[in-house]
């Protein structure tokens, strides 16, 4: 599967399957830096400290500082501090990410004379998923004419 999260396409396109505290977190930090913690902690539940002078507290200033900005952990850390703060994972989104990614790589690769066959028999390994799977996506594709980017 690729890497959607640090991929070309922005975590901001599917806001709507984003769970409230990711929202939340963009409010605070904005998408770029939400997109890199959600990549970097997501799924973990993340003990944010008030006092970064303290050894496990500046440990934890420490890991969220290499997912995010020292500016962001900083506001992470005024807005959450003393609280355990759930990153979710944003799986919803992540495959809805992956599959507009895959939807598209598939109809660049028919633009380039590439046949529908060829295309899934190039991209489903790619993205981790069987040619069915890809068969469905782009019949949903088609019927509900879902935006690729």
């Amino acid at each position: 599967m690729t890497d959607s999260m640090s991929g070309d396409q922005p975590l901001e396109s599917v806001s709507m399957l984003l769970p409230l505290v990711v929202l939340e977190l963009v409010g605070l930090i904005g998408y770029r830096e939400t997109q890199s913690l959600v990549a970097r902690l997501g799924g973990v539940s993340f003990p944010v400290g008030k006092n970064i002078n303290v050894k496990t507290g500046a440990h934890r200033i420490s890991v969220l500082s290499d997912a995010v900005s020292v500016d962001a952990a900083n506001k992470i850390m005024a807005r959450f501090g003393g609280e355990t703060l759930y990153i979710p994972r944003c799986a919803a989104a992540l495959r809805e990410l992956r599959n507009r990614r895959f939807i598209a790589d598939y109809y660049a690769m028919l633009a380039a004379g590439k046949s529908g066959r060829i295309a899934l028999m190039t991209l489903c390994p790619r993205f981790g998923f069987s040619d069915r799977y890809g068969q469905r996506l782009l019949a949903r594709k088609t019927s509900e004419q879902l935006p690729l980017f």
